[in-house]
């Protein structure tokens, strides 16, 4: 493989990892049961209106509903921090 070809080949990573992560996302997204499998509570919480957008702009290109959307973005900011129970 020439050089050019696969320097240009590496330049595209960073652009395919987030490719990649968007993907495993709406899979996951898709994977999971349609309804809410656990007792939900409606309830009100002040959100900076840029995350209500991408929100939804993120629930309509993906085709899945805005709750689990919030409910994933919920997971994952827990998960991270290690704060989610341990599920039996």
């Amino acid at each position: 493989m020439p050089n050019d070809v696969a320097m240009r080949l590496l330049s595209l990573l960073p652009d395919l990892e987030v490719i990649v992560a968007r993907e495993r996302d709406r899979q996951r997204l898709l994977s999971t049961p349609i309804g809410t499998p656990r007792h939900t509570v409606k309830k009100t919480y002040l959100v900076d209106t840029r995350y209500v957008d991408i929100i939804e702009r993120y629930a309509q290109a993906e085709g899945v509903e805005l709750k689990d959307v919030v409910n994933l973005a919920f997971h994952d900011f827990f998960e991270r921090r290690q704060y989610l129970p341990v599920e039996e």
